[in-house]
């Protein structure tokens, strides 16, 4: 068992070793860059996405509130629980 954790350890040092020297090269600096910042406009774009529809849905929100703050007359009697429209 420990010599299989040894050899696993061994390939991802190699691994980590080889990525290092990868973005030490404009090459691999460059594809950093390129993936750093298609990240960044992919979740901005989420991110407006999100707001967008928290706006809709905030406006649809408050029409509701709206429709029910209207007064309603109703006729009800002092003993029972039933309402009545005039």
């Amino acid at each position: 068992m420990k010599d299989i954790i040894q050899e696993n350890y061994k390939k991802i040092k190699q691994k980590t070793i080889s990525i290092i020297k990868l973005l030490n090269t404009q090459t691999g600096f460059f594809i950093l860059i390129l993936i750093l910042s298609t990240n960044i406009s992919f979740f901005l774009g989420k991110l407006s996405e999100i707001q967008k529809y928290n706006e809709k849905n905030n406006n649809k929100i408050s029409l509701i509130q709206n429709k029910n703050t209207e007064e309603v007359e109703v006729i009800a009697s002092k003993k029972g629980s039933v309402y009545h429209f005039p």
